[in-house]
Order: C-alpha cells, then sequence, then structure tokens
C-alpha cells in the first residue's frame, strides 16, 4: 500500500474584514542605535471613525505590571461609593507611551487652562470590582475635552497588522469604545501615567521613536 503525504502550503496572513477601518498613514525610515533601521508611522486619529461603544466614568485609576498598564474606568451606584460597573482597558506599557509623547503637548496647555477653571480631579481608590466588569484591549488613544467634559476614545490595531505594515503600508484599527469622564479625571489620569514612564521596560523606551505617531489625537473647546 502507497502512502501519501499532504504539505500544506504556507500561509500568508493579509488584513482582512473584521480587521477595522483603514487609516491614511505617513512612513518615514528611522535609523536604530545598532545600525538598523525602522519605519515611523504618522497617523491622524481625526480619520478614523468613532467608537460605537460608548461608557460614562464618574472615576478611574490605573495599575501597572509585566508590561502592560491597565486603565480602569467604573461607575458608581446612586448611593455609597460602591461600583456599579466597570471598564478596563488593557495595553501594553508602549502604546501607553506613545500615548503621552503624542498627547503631552496638548495636555500641558490645557492644565493651564484647567488650572485657571479650577478643573481639579483625582484618582479614587479602586473598588471591589463588581459583577458587570469588562475588559478590552487597545493600543492606540485619542482625547478630546470642553470644560468639564472630556472623553477618550480607544483603538486597537491586532499584531496582524503590525506585522503587515512595512509590506503592504495599509493601517487597520478596530474602534473599541469612547469612555466619557470629567477633566479633572482625564488629567489626574495622565499625570499618574507621566509618573510611571521610569518603571516602564527599557528597550520600550528606546523603541518609541521607531513605531507610530498619531495626529488629530487631542483637542479641546
Amino acid at each position: 500500500m502507497s502512502k501519501h503525504q499532504t504539505t500544506l502550503a504556507p500561509v500568508k496572513f493579509r488584513s482582512r474584514p473584521g480587521e477595522g477601518a483603514i487609516l491614511e498613514i505617513g512612513r518615514k525610515m528611522v535609523p536604530h542605535t545598532d545600525g538598523t533601521a525602522g519605519f515611523q508611522i504618522s497617523l491622524d486619529l481625526l480619520n478614523a471613525p468613532v467608537p460605537e461603544r460608548r461608557y460614562v466614568a464618574d472615576a478611574a485609576n490605573l495599575t501597572h505590571s509585566n508590561g502592560f498598564v491597565h486603565l480602569i474606568f467604573w461607575q458608581k451606584k446612586i448611593t455609597g461609593n460602591e461600583a456599579r460597573s466597570m471598564v478596563v482597558l488593557s495595553l501594553t506599557s508602549l502604546a501607553a507611551l506613545q500615548y503621552l509623547q503624542n498627547a503631552g503637548a496638548q495636555i500641558a496647555q490645557f492644565e493651564k487652562a484647567a488650572s485657571k477653571l479650577k478643573l481639579e480631579g483625582s484618582l479614587e481608590k479602586l473598588p471591589e470590582e463588581p459583577a458587570q466588569t469588562v475588559c478590552l484591549a487597545a493600543n492606540i488613544i485619542a482625547t478630546a475635552w470642553s470644560g468639564r467634559e472630556a472623553c477618550m476614545d480607544f483603538y486597537h490595531a491586532s499584531p496582524f497588522v503590525m506585522g503587515m505594515l512595512a509590506k503592504n503600508g495599509k493601517f487597520a484599527a478596530e474602534p473599541i469604545v469612547r469612555v466619557s469622564l470629567s477633566t479633572g479625571v482625564l488629567l489626574a489620569l495622565f499625570r499618574q501615567l507621566e509618573s510611571l514612564k521610569p518603571s516602564f521596560p527599557q528597550d520600550e523606551l528606546e523603541a518609541l521613536s521607531t513605531k507610530f505617531s498619531q495626529s488629530g489625537g487631542s483637542a479641546d473647546a
């Protein structure tokens, strides 16, 4: 009896339906300290679709461990400080660094205006996790504010997209969720992220310039 051997063709991954909206990008070569080179991607989030999912947060805080940052938002019950529901956005520390880099100048300008308007806010102690808790992945953040209101739009570009970016030059990002919160809490969240930078992996601090930058990610009114 003859035996037949089946050989599988190599799988090719492309930007597939469901990866999100295709966004226009700019690319340029950036040299590494070790003599190699990488791409720096410029991304305009003003062209990105607004997330359909919305969440209104009364309070926020964050945690950091093993190279991941968890931004934690929750709603309080009508009476007391117990959490009614909670949304956790999980992103790498590199994604957090990119957000700090891209939004830093706009946040600094807004802090000056916020101090005049006395728009103060703080991060509250994490409550007991409620039954209605959802964890979502994100690696791109856009922020905007108007007076006491602010919002954070979260997007996610999958490893498939990032891996094929150098080959096909296409960038797809999936809209995840829009979180509405007070401007004071947004500023407190940003300051806490800044304070965590020394604890982020050193290789990510060095690699930051070879990833992507974004414009249209922050606005005020």
